[in-house]
């Protein structure tokens, strides 16, 4: 019979029938290619993490720290009371997230329209687009207007020049008192002196415009509370 001993923190064993004292083998503690595969686990299971240290404390605990020049690359890690492994920078975001949810569903309707204009510039920026529209709405607190949203321009886009109405939520297009649609040919070619500050682009858009062009595109952004787009292309 093997008799299991401890001594200086390592299990050995008395092996049977002699007075050899060997090692336990014990299985090997797992590595972790990243961050995220490793929240949750206890500290002490772990062999190790790509990209962190473990180092241990005077009293023994183990505890993470990011590799030298690895700050900016790598998510913060820490351990609670228990071991269990936390990533500090992606709870932070997570809060911070829910913080913006709650702070959106108590916005004015003012707050949600300018939030709809941001979001539909930041896209077709993102996607190539230069603003050509004079004042674009950057700021959630910014005063309303009425006219296009937007008109955007991409040199060998498909298509180059882009009109854009951009609604928070559901919303669809409107009428005016005289059955005139928010969008429509006419609505556009009506507004469209007020919001261009280059007059080339005002010509180059009328042309198009009055000529059913396939140069330029007319589409309804609906932006959700989350930010999400789905974007409607419309006839003009």
């Amino acid at each position: 019979m093997d008799i299991l001993m401890f001594l200086g923190g390592k299990a050995i064993k008395n092996v049977k029938g002699g007075n050899t004292l060997e090692p336990v083998k014990q299985k090997p503690k797992p590595h972790y290619k990243n961050a995220k595969s490793a929240v949750g686990k206890n500290i002490n299971d772990v062999g190790s993490i790509e990209g962190y240290e473990i180092r241990f404390k005077d009293d023994g605990t183990r505890y993470l720290k990011r590799k030298h020049g690895m700050a900016g690359e790598l998510d913060q890690l820490k351990t609670d009371k228990d071991g269990i492994i936390h990533n500090v920078d992606a709870e932070k975001k997570k809060k911070a997230k829910k913080r913006s949810k709650n702070k959106r569903d108590s916005w004015t309707k003012l707050q949600k329209g300018n939030y709809g204009e941001i979001k539909m510039h930041e896209h077709y920026e993102k996607n190539g687009y230069t603003i050509i529209s004079k004042n674009p709405t950057r700021d959630i607190n910014a005063k309303g207007h009425h006219g296009i949203d937007g008109v955007y321009y991409k040199k060998g886009g498909h298509p180059p020049y882009i009109i854009g109405e951009a609604k928070y939520g559901s919303g669809g297009l409107s009428k005016l008192s005289d059955e005139t649609k928010q969008m429509s040919k006419d609505w556009i070619l009506s507004r469209l002196g007020n919001c261009l500050d280059n007059p080339k682009d005002e010509q180059i858009l009328r042309y198009l415009i009055r000529n059913m062009s396939d140069k330029v595109g007319f589409e309804l952004v609906n932006v959700s509370k989350n930010g999400s787009i789905t974007i409607k292309k419309l006839k003009g």
